[in-house]
C-alpha cells in the first residue's frame, strides 16, 4: 500500500470511528478507497493519483472540520451531541463548501503561479482541482450516509422506558388506600420521610392525606389500578417530572402537545465548575450549539403569550442574548436584569468580586406579552394608614398633580374649592391639576380628595387605597436578594429538606423562581424547567399553589410545572424534593414541621437515552 493511499485510509478511520456502520471501518474504508481511486483516473488521467490522494488526506485531515461552527443558526447547522461529539446536519453539504475553498486556497494558489507557462500550470492545476472534487465526492457520499444515519437517530422522539406516579394519599381511590399503606417498600420510604418514631398505623396514615404514594414501589396491579382510579381531571392536570436529555425531553413534549405559558432555565455558566463537560479547545461553541437547538425546541413549545426566563453570569451573557435574539428575534427581547446573588465578598478575586447574575428575558411575541404583577413587599407597604378610619382600609395620599404646564394642558388649570375656607386654589402654572373637573368631581363623590384630618391643607392630595393595588406593582430590572433571596438562602432551604447540601452544589433561592413564575405564568398556567436540577422550579410552584390569594382580585393559584434533568441528581434529589414538598410545605433539617400540605398528582417519565458509539 503507497504512503498516500496509507495515509488517506488513516484519516477516513478518523472519519468513521464512531459512526454506526454496518462492517467494520477498516472494510468500508478498504472497499472506498478502489473507488476513490477509479473517479480519478476517470476525471483526469493524466493527474498524478497519489498527489491527489495526499490533497484529500489533506483536507479531511484539517482539525478545523471537526470543530462546532461558531454561529449554530447558520447553514452548517450541527447538534451537540456531548462533550467534543457532535453530528452534522448535512455533512457532504458542508464538506462540499470547504473543499471548495480548500481548492482555491491549496490547489489553485494562484498567488504562486510561476510567470512563465502560466496557462499551461494553470490547466494542469484545474485538472488536480477537477480529480480532488470527483475524488471528494465519492468519499464525502459514503461518509454522509453513515452521518446521515447518525443524525436520523439523533433526531428521532425516544418513548418512554418507564413511567410511574407520585400521587397524594387522599387522591387514591379508597378502596385501594389500605392495601398500599400496608406495602413494605412504600412504608419504608414514609419512614425515612416521618421519622422511626412516627405512627405508621393503618389509622394514622389514613389520617394524612398528603403522604405521597410513589408508584414504583408496589407491584404492578396495584400501581396500574391507582392510575387508571384517577380522576380524570387530576390526571390530565397533573404536574410532570421527566428524565432524560432536555433535547430527547423537548422532543416529546412536542410529540405530548403540551404547551407552557413560561420556560425558567439555570443552564450551565460554562465556567469549568459545573457538572457539564467541556472540551476546552471547543467549550465555547460546544456551549452555544448545545443552548441553540434546545432554545429553539422550548421556543416552538411556549403558548402565544409565553415567555422565556433564563439566569446566567457574565461568562456566557453576551452569548446567551444573541443566541435568544436569535431563535426568538430581537423584537422579542423583553430586558435584562439584575439578581444580586451573593452578599459576601470574595477577596481573592483577581479583578471584581461578582456579586450579582443576569437574568435574561424573551417573548414568544412580545407585542402580546405583558409581566403579571409581582406581590407588594411590606416595605412597599409601611406607609399604608388609615388616620381617618376610612371604611375601605389603608391608604396613602398622592400628589394632586401632574407634571404637566398650563400652556400644555390648560382644561388642567381651573381652581379648587377649599372646603373649609371656601377660597378659590389654583395650581402652579407649572404644575396643573392631574385631573379635569369632571375626573375632580368624582374623586369627592368617592372620598378621594384628602385635605387633612382637619382640612388644614392648602392644597389637596389624592387617597389610594391598599385593596386598589393588592394584585402587585410592575416588576423591575433590580432583584435585589431581599427581594429574592441569594446563593445562601438556596442552600439553607436545601438543607432544611434533606438536613445537608452535598446532594446538590447550585442549587438558586425559591424567592427568585417565585418571582420569575409569578410574573411569567397566570396562575392556572404550565411551568417549564429543562435544566431542572435540584428542582427548585418545583417547589417553587408547588409552594405558591399552597399560599392563599393574596387579593381578592386574584385568583387561587394552581399552576403546573414540567421540570427535566438527566443525572443522578434526578432521583436523589428532585423527585425526592417534589413528595417531600407535596406532603408538607415547612421543613427543618430533613423533617416536616407542620402539618400543612397539599394533593399532589405527578408524573413521573424517563425517556429511552440516545446512545452514540462515537461518546463512547
Amino acid at each position: 500500500m503507497s504512503q498516500s493511499v496509507q495515509r488517506l485510509r488513516t484519516v477516513l478511520l478518523r472519519w468513521l470511528e464512531g459512526r454506526a456502520v454496518e462492517a467494520t471501518p477498516c472494510a468500508v474504508v478498504d472497499a472506498l478507497l478502489p473507488s476513490v481511486r477509479r473517479a480519478i483516473e476517470q476525471c483526469a488521467p493524466a493527474v498524478s493519483v497519489p498527489e491527489v490522494l495526499d490533497a484529500l488526506a489533506d483536507f479531511l485531515g484539517d482539525e478545523s472540520l471537526h470543530r462546532l461552527p461558531a454561529e449554530p443558526w447558520a447553514g452548517s447547522a450541527c447538534h451537540y451531541v456531548g462533550p467534543g461529539c457532535f453530528i452534522h446536519e448535512d455533512l457532504a453539504g458542508v464538506l462540499r463548501s470547504r473543499l471548495e475553498a480548500f481548492v482555491v486556497r491549496r490547489v489553485f494558489a494562484l498567488d504562486s503561479l510561476p510567470g512563465k507557462a502560466e496557462a499551461t500550470e494553470l490547466a494542469a492545476r484545474a485538472a488536480r482541482a477537477m480529480a480532488l472534487r470527483a475524488a471528494g465526492q465519492c468519499v464525502f457520499a459514503e461518509l454522509a450516509t453513515y452521518e446521515d444515519a447518525r443524525r436520523d437517530r439523533w433526531l428521532e422522539v425516544r418513548p418512554p422506558r418507564a413511567e410511574r406516579w407520585c400521587v397524594s394519599l387522599g387522591l387514591l381511590p379508597a378502596s385501594l388506600r389500605a392495601r398500599v399503606c400496608d406495602d413494605v417498600a412504600q412504608r419504608a420510604e414514609w419512614v425515612t420521610l416521618l421519622g422511626e418514631r412516627a405512627d405508621l398505623s393503618l389509622e394514622a396514615l389514613l389520617d394524612q392525606p398528603h403522604l405521597v404514594v410513589d408508584t414504583r414501589h408496589l407491584p404492578d396491579d396495584l400501581a396500574a389500578a391507582i392510575v387508571e382510579g384517577l380522576e380524570p381531571e387530576v390526571r390530565r392536570s397533573a404536574h410532570l417530572a421527566v428524565r432524560a436529555d432536555n433535547v430527547d425531553a423537548l422532543r416529546w413534549l412536542q410529540r405530548e402537545s403540551l404547551r407552557v405559558e413560561c420556560t425558567f432555565i439555570d443552564p450551565p455558566y460554562n465556567t469549568g465548575s459545573s457538572d457539564f463537560d467541556y472540551d476546552d479547545s471547543l467549550s465555547g461553541r460546544s456551549w452555544t450549539a448545545m443552548m441553540w437547538e434546545r432554545l429553539v425546541l422550548a421556543r416552538d413549545l411556549m403558548a402565544d403569550d409565553g415567555v422565556l426566563v433564563a439566569t446566567i453570569d457574565d461568562h456566557e451573557v453576551a452569548h446567551l442574548r444573541l443566541l435568544l435574539e436569535r431563535a426568538f428575534g430581537a423584537r422579542n427581547f423583553v430586558t435584562q436584569a439584575v439578581w444580586h446573588k451573593k452578599y459576601a465578598r470574595q477577596n481573592d478575586a483577581t479583578w471584581f468580586s461578582t456579586s450579582h447574575d443576569h437574568v435574561l428575558i424573551a417573548a414568544r411575541d412580545k407585542a402580546t406579552w405583558r409581566p403579571n404583577r409581582v406581590p407588594r413587599s411590606a416595605e412597599q407597604n409601611k406607609g399604608y394608614k388609615n388616620p381617618d378610619r376610612d371604611p375601605r382600609g389603608p391608604w396613602q395620599s398622592v400628589v394632586y398633580t401632574c407634571a404637566k404646564t398650563a400652556e400644555q394642558r390648560p382644561n388642567l388649570y381651573y381652581p379648587l374649592t377649599h372646603p373649609a375656607t371656601g377660597e378659590p386654589v389654583w395650581p402652579k402654572r407649572n404644575r396643573v391639576w392631574g385631573f379635569g373637573p369632571q375626573a375632580h368631581a368624582r374623586n369627592e363623590r368617592e372620598g378621594r380628595v384628602w385635605w387633612g384630618l382637619d382640612q388644614e391643607r392648602k392644597t389637596p392630595r389624592r387617597k389610594v387605597f391598599l385593596c386598589d393595588v393588592e394584585s402587585g406593582v410592575v416588576p423591575d430590572t433590580l432583584w435585589t436578594r431581599k427581594q429574592v433571596g441569594d446563593n445562601q438562602d438556596a442552600q439553607r432551604q436545601l438543607a432544611a429538606l434533606f438536613a445537608d447540601t452535598a446532594r446538590f452544589s447550585t442549587p438558586k433561592p425559591l424567592g427568585l423562581l417565585e418571582r420569575v413564575v409569578t410574573l411569567g405564568c397566570s396562575p392556572h398556567g404550565r411551568v417549564l424547567d429543562f435544566f431542572a436540577g435540584s428542582g427548585t422550579t418545583a417547589h417553587a410552584v408547588l409552594r405558591l399553589n399552597a399560599q392563599p390569594p393574596r387579593s381578592p382580585k386574584v385568583p387561587a393559584n394552581d399552576r403546573r410545572f414540567v421540570v427535566v434533568e438527566r443525572g443522578e441528581v434526578f432521583e436523589q434529589v428532585l423527585v425526592p424534593r417534589i413528595k417531600k414538598v407535596g406532603f408538607c410545605t415547612e421543613w427543618s433539617e430533613g423533617r416536616p414541621t407542620t402539618a400543612s400540605g397539599q394533593l399532589l398528582a405527578c408524573r413521573v417519565v424517563e425517556l429511552e437515552p440516545f446512545v452514540d458509539p462515537a461518546m463512547g
